[in-house]
């Protein structure tokens, strides 16, 4: 509470701060289970800006996009035909503001009593029973540590304070790790390895790191990132392809910063996503997002589209100003990627 009241709220900004930090420290207790889902709970009103800052705040900096976000709209008891008629209307205004959500339930929070009229009471119970499948659905595992903690109240005090991404924006960090990719194309007939440069995606500019798959032996990267993008095989055996990603992740901090899977040989996100919950998921790193390529290195346009928007879509927003490095003015660099 407080976290958008100011100096002037009933809920002095420093206080805020300070329960909030309590929260987080509460979430690294050893006793706890992390982190698992979070449930944005919102009245069915006209969405505003406080909302897409709560919105970035707790699923950005606190649970740093590793696990799902799901939107509770209350409220709803006198929309008709039915409560979830309000989420068809104005669920493109979410989308306007930037706000994904992986599942939604429109609901009442009315209460049950001997004068409530039995079309509340109906409405009620589908409130109770949308919202425990809501959660059985979607929840996730996600275990938190010291750097999380760090990490996430650095972003929100920045965020309180108001020196959110102030300046000039940076462009967002990506490391893309492809395995069977030894060269990319970067001009007509020139293949090279590329290890940084800068392109833009969707009007958003973004600097790229490709890594070499990382050995067991690698130390942590340096590089400080705002999503992670792993190519795995289908048909490669499972043990091998989950120490890998293990190696991975733990080479450029996957337990913080979001991680995009990228199943080569499936046909559809769906099939995808399957894969990676059956072969990859672990509770250090969250669930990873799923994305597709099909078998026998067809291109596909759909899915490669599908892939720009789910970056655009899981990065991180920085919270603190980063220098550009050497920029290297490379033309369709990621032609096989993105």
């Amino acid at each position: 509470m407080g976290l958008d009241e100011g100096t002037a709220g009933t809920v002095p900004a420093a206080e805020a701060v300070e329960n909030l930090k309590n929260l987080l420290r509460e979430l690294m207790n050893p006793r706890s289970d992390g982190i698992g889902l979070l449930v944005y709970c919102v009245r069915s009103v006209r969405i505003s800006r406080a909302l897409l800052r709560n919105y970035n705040l707790f699923y950005s900096s606190i649970c740093r996009k590793k696990v799902p976000i799901v939107v509770v709209v209350t409220g709803l008891e006198n929309q008709e035909p039915t409560m979830d008629n309000w989420w068809d209307t104005n669920e493109k205004e979410f989308r306007k503001y930037g706000m994904q959500f992986k599942d939604h339930a429109c609901v009442t929070t009315l209460r049950e009593g001997p004068n409530i009229p039995d079309v509340f009471t109906q409405r009620i119970t589908e409130s109770s029973n949308a919202l425990r499948s809501l959660i059985l659905k979607n929840c996730s595992e996600w275990t938190v540590d010291e750097r999380w903690f760090k990490l996430s109240f650095a972003d929100v005090r920045n965020m309180i304070s108001n020196r959110w991404n102030t300046g000039r924006p940076s462009p967002r960090t990506l490391i893309i790790c492809d395995p069977a990719q030894k060269e990319v194309e970067i001009a007509d007939g020139i293949h090279c390895v590329v290890e940084t440069c800068f392109v833009h995606i969707n009007g958003e500019k973004y600097q790229i790191h490709s890594v070499a798959e990382p050995k067991s032996s690698i130390p942590i990267s340096s590089i400080e990132s705002d999503l992670l993008i792993y190519y795995a095989r289908a048909d490669v055996e499972q043990d091998s392809v989950r120490q890998r990603f293990r190696t991975f992740c733990a080479a450029y901090r996957g337990n913080v910063v979001p991680v995009i899977v990228v199943v080569q040989g499936l046909d559809s996100s769906k099939a995808a996503e399957e894969w990676i919950g059956r072969n990859l998921v672990q509770n250090d790193t969250g669930r990873p997002f799923a994305a597709f390529i099909p078998a026998g290195g067809l291109r596909d346009r759909n899915a490669e589209q599908e892939l720009q928007e789910l970056i655009r879509q899981s990065c991180l927003i920085p919270g603190v100003e980063r220098g550009e490095g050497v920029h290297k003015s490379l033309v369709n660099v990621l032609g096989k990627w993105l």
